[in-house]
């Protein structure tokens, strides 16, 4: 009888192992699996075929003037160049979507690419309702769409109309386009500088340019499913591809994408042991896999009576400006005790080092987090927070028309209302305004 209850207890405590242990070890859409390296070996898969657009309006062709200095068509063709595969395709847009019928390898190397797409659709406005909703309701599983625009909303009659009639119409657009089915794709808005030497047509004169020599703001749109956005941000063939801030004349960027249905980044991280901040003391917690995300019997350094721990995280795919990454204040921490992120900074040879490289992985950044005590068990949370950029904002305005700005060369005509109404459809089918959560585990 005793052996009979014995054996039950033993059944017990098994099953409870196993149910415990795996509950550590599910994806719940918002964390990253203890330990587990978010890496794919993409090498099998194809690569994704990339639809390539390009606005040919009248306020467009000033980009790639003889007079300038070609940073425009060298971003281009650096975005071109750095693409794997021979199948992807062509589209000039403007009030349609057109193939571009010379093929690519013609278009890189056209000495005005401007010049050579002309009498392709109607460049005096440009149909965003039509080219939004290709990309977003016409990129399949497998593809991407990378727009190059301007991003000045315009319809065909604008003489004499005030500018909030514009702007309301714009939302409208944004809103009858960007619906429930954004909770599938992702939209990456990179804003980008370029020579601009040619005629502007301000809102109030769309068919009567005046001509305008210096810098002026374009965007890179990029647009696929949340599965071709975690290829994009994991596979190394576009390493280069995605690294738009080493790319001539970029000024910022920003990612709408929902979180809590399907999200596109689950990064890896560790804790480690013998980081050079590290202070206190601790054990690694049992969690398999490379990484630890648990500790235990944590203690106080003797001497200035904290914890300071090193996290090792892979941010290597995150498209977020790299400043917006290593900023504290853009991560929320949830925590029993409280829980505070010192530094972030990133991964340097020295922190390589042999008893560390199991640990690191493939690690860019590493969070230092300080405790004053852990008084119990817990879970802590970590997550990137969504925040609307404050660039948008400040490269906004209301009114073109004044080319003596001094914030001319830095502004486009109704920008914050197209983008913070992609930005208010992301958040209505998103769970909490976050990129990303990274789960702890702290036991005193």
């Amino acid at each position: 009888m005793c052996r009979y209850i014995v054996g039950l207890m033993l059944i017990a405590v098994l099953v409870t192992g196993l149910i415990s242990c795996s509950g550590r070890h599910v994806r719940d859409g918002r964390g990253t699996v203890a330990g587990e390296s978010s890496m794919v070996d993409y090498t099998k898969k194809k690569p994704l075929l990339v639809k390539f657009y390009l606005e040919r309006s009248g306020s467009m062709i000033a980009y790639d003037s003889p007079r300038g200095d070609g940073s425009f068509k060298a971003a281009i063709v650096t975005m071109l160049n750095n693409l794997p595969g021979k199948h992807n395709r062509l589209f000039v847009v403007n009030d349609g979507i057109y193939p571009y019928p010379k093929g690519i390898d013609q278009f890189v190397s056209d000495g005005n690419i401007f010049e050579s797409t002309k009498g392709i659709g109607d460049p005096s406005y440009t149909d965003f309702k039509k080219i939004f909703d290709n990309l977003l309701n016409k990129t399949e599983q497998g593809e991407l769409s990378v727009l190059v625009t301007d991003m000045i909303y315009s319809v065909k009659t604008m003489v004499g109309v005030n500018p909030q009639k514009i702007f309301a119409d714009a939302q409208g657009m944004v809103s009858s386009v960007f619906k429930e089915n954004v909770k599938d794709k992702s939209l990456l808005v990179v804003q980008m500088q370029g020579s601009y030497n040619g005629p502007y047509y301000a809102y109030d004169a769309p068919t009567k340019g005046w001509n305008y020599d210096g810098k002026r703001p374009y965007y890179i749109l990029v647009c696929g499913t949340n599965e071709s956005f975690r290829q994009l941000s994991q596979d190394e063939r576009y390493a280069k591809f995605r690294d738009f801030e080493a790319m001539s004349g970029f000024q910022n960027e920003m990612l709408f994408t929902a979180y809590g249905h399907d999200n596109v980044f689950t990064p890896y991280c560790s804790f480690l042991m013998a980081a050079k901040e590290v202070q206190g003391r601790f054990k690694p917690g049992r969690d398999g896999g490379n990484g630890i995300t648990k500790l235990v019997d944590m203690l106080p350094d003797r001497d200035s009576g904290k914890l300071r721990l090193a996290l090792a995280v892979d941010l290597a795919g995150v498209m977020l400006p790299e400043t917006y990454l290593q900023d504290s204040k853009n991560y929320k921490v949830v925590s029993d005790d409280h829980v505070v992120i010192q530094e972030i900074r990133k991964v340097t040879e020295r922190d390589r080092t042999p008893a560390e490289k199991k640990y690191i992985g493939q690690a860019t950044h590493i969070m230092i987090l300080e405790i004053d005590e852990i008084h119990h068990h817990q879970n802590v949370e970590i997550s990137l927070k969504k925040i609307f950029p404050s660039w948008i904002t400040s490269s906004s305005t209301d009114d073109d028309t004044d080319r003596q700005s001094g914030l001319f060369s830095k502004q486009t005509f109704g920008l914050k209302y197209l983008l913070k109404g992609i930005d208010e459809a992301y958040a209505r089918v998103s769970n909490q305004p976050y990129y990303f959560t990274l789960s702890l585990r702290f036991e005193k």
